[in-house]
């Protein structure tokens, strides 16, 4: 059931064209390391929705958090070209200068919308968007 639900999200995507990425990693009360990704498009309705959640089977870097995002976009079908923000939760390993994801996105994907993936520590924007769902 679950991966029909992932099917439907993702054909949502793709006819949308446009999509916005939030990522929250976080650790589970049996201290595994998860990454949530919630995915933002434009549907009948703006629509938002529970991407994935994937359990991290080694570290936490923010090379490792990429490759597990564009490993699933890629998977998927989809594109970095039709992604335009990427926002995060705040942690060390989603936000780092220069090892964060936040940072190997904007290396990769130069083109995406930096405000979002610059937010300051203590003002992430997933909490906000989360809060005012």
């Amino acid at each position: 059931m679950s991966e029909d639900i992932k099917e439907q999200v993702v054909a949502a995507i793709k006819e949308s064209g446009n999509f916005s990425l939030q990522l929250d990693e976080s650790t589970d009360v049996g201290d595994e390391a998860q990454l949530l990704e919630f995915v933002r498009y434009q549907g009948k309705n703006d629509m938002e929705e529970n991407l994935f959640c994937k359990r991290l089977e080694t570290t936490t870097t923010g090379e490792d958090l990429f490759k597990l995002v564009d490993s699933f976009i890629k998977k998927e079908g989809l594109s970095w070209d039709q992604c335009f923000s990427v926002c995060t939760n705040g942690a060390p390993a989603v936000l780092g200068a220069h090892q964060g994801i936040t940072a190997k996105v904007k290396t990769s994907q130069p083109r995406i919308d930096n405000d979002p993936l610059s937010a300051p520590p203590g003002k992430p924007c997933l909490p906000e968007i989360v809060t005012s769902a």
